[in-house]
């Protein structure tokens, strides 16, 4: 069913089949009906992600982050009135942020920001160099594992541990545009230009060889959602939707 907002949606997180939230244009907004109408959250700021975190009997959480350099809690309580609780990570701006077990990190425009816990609203800038536009981890152990892609479209994979940041440049000249969290212990990542698929294994901490994705509708530039269930899809610039398992191609919508 047609959403009837005619704004760009630039992100989306659905809690269940009727409540969620996104950022239409640059402003936050909510959902209670499965989608067929909005309304405005909070636009007093401006957005530019969204990534869930908690989603349990209790309702969900979500963490966004914005332009003007906040992570923004977002608290979708079941049969409650949906808040949003901000806290200042940075003076520069929150092009992504990603939570996993209240751990997380931002990356923003004077560097990448960690937190132990999220609640707290506490985040340590870890490395201020690296300028990073997108991130997804998973845990190993009692370490973080995972990859970011940088203003140029360059990826590369880090590690967190005993709180030191080590970062490797993978893939230098390249043209990535997504990242997903395919399951546990694996990051997925994908090549626009190249058009080629790759796979982070956390517990060797080595990207896999590069494979192809052969379907010639899908337009360029693309993004990478998860799907939790081992798979990764891979979302086309045109609305193209392929969803892709690693070795082949299983389904393609045309939205």
């Amino acid at each position: 069913k047609e959403s009837g907002h005619r704004d760009n949606f630039k992100a989306v997180y659905f809690k269940d089949v009727a409540e969620g939230v996104a950022i239409i244009g640059t402003h936050l907004y909510a959902t209670h009906d499965g989608g067929a109408s909005w309304s405005v959250l909070d636009d007093s700021r401006d957005y530019n992600s969204i990534s869930k975190y908690v989603n349990n009997s209790v309702g969900a959480k979500v963490i966004a982050g914005t332009q003007s350099g906040e992570a923004v809690r977002v608290i979708m309580n079941n049969n409650t009135p949906f808040g949003i609780v901000p806290n200042t990570v940075s003076t520069g701006e929150v092009y992504d942020v990603y939570v996993t077990n209240n751990e997380g990190f931002a990356v923003t425009g004077d560097g990448i920001y960690y937190t132990s816990n999220v609640s707290t609203g506490s985040w340590t800038n870890v490395d201020p160099y690296a300028i990073a536009r997108k991130i997804r981890f998973v845990q190993d152990g009692s370490d973080l594992v995972g990859a970011f892609i940088n203003s140029s479209e360059d990826m590369h994979k880090f590690k967190l541990s005993s709180g030191t940041l080590t970062i490797t440049t993978t893939f230098s000249n390249s043209d990535f545009s997504g990242l997903a969290v395919k399951n546990s212990s694996t990051i997925a990542a994908y090549d626009h230009l190249d058009r080629e698929y790759y796979e982070l294994d956390a517990s060797t901490f080595t990207f896999s060889s590069p494979v192809p994705i052969n379907n010639t509708t899908l337009s360029s530039p693309a993004t990478m959602l998860s799907d939790n269930n081992g798979g990764a899809w891979i979302v086309g610039k045109s609305g193209e939707i392929i969803n892709y398992n690693g070795s082949e191609e299983n389904t393609t919508y045309n939205v």
